[in-house]
């Protein structure tokens, strides 16, 4: 690099960067700052490099750590093993940790989540169809449409508090049998 801050060559741009030539030219099919005589401008490609990898990219990756036996600290660029590696590693985690809510009980397959879902829409149903059972010996007690109102609201409000619950709580519901009246 001269004192303008030009690098001659792809392979002297790779070592300045900590990256393999064929990354140095992955970036250059992807857009890199070139000078017309195939010569590099070190800022104009740590602009880029920012602006290709947004405000968050570090120092380091850009070049501009601080370096050690001559080579810079840099972190992993997407064409770069390094980067699938991480990836490959951040994928494992995730995986370890749904796995371990899975045997928590935290979570429940998909299957069994339908299965939940149908049974509590079919007893919806079954309770909706029940109003007309239930209601009738309760309102015919009634004397005014407000004791009436009030009777029907609270078998709805039975109906939507028991199924206002989480799946969990929902099961351990399921067992019992339909609201009856107050």
């Amino acid at each position: 690099m001269d004192a303008n801050g030009i690098i001659d060559n792809v392979d002297d741009l790779a070592g300045h960067f900590g990256k393999s030539s064929r990354t140095i030219r992955r970036w250059i099919v992807s857009g890199m700052p070139m000078l017309p005589d195939g010569r590099f401008d070190i800022l104009q490609v740590t602009a880029w490099r920012r602006s290709k990898k947004g405000s968050a990219v570090s120092n380091d990756y850009l070049g501009e750590g601080d370096t050690q036996q001559g080579k810079q600290e840099v972190s992993p660029g997407i064409g770069d093993k390094d980067y699938w590696d991480m990836v490959s590693k951040k994928e494992q985690a995730l995986k370890r940790q749904l796995d371990r809510r899975e045997r928590e009980e935290e979570l429940m397959e998909r299957k069994a989540h339908e299965d939940v879902s149908i049974i509590r829409i079919i007893e919806v149903k079954a309770l909706l169809l029940a109003f007309e059972r239930v209601l009738p010996p309760e309102l015919i007690h009634c004397r005014t449409d407000r004791e009436m109102s009030e009777v029907i609201r609270k078998f709805t409000h039975r109906i939507l508090k028991r199924f206002s619950r989480p799946f969990a709580e929902f099961d351990k519901a399921r067992d019992k049998d339909a609201p009856t009246r107050d």
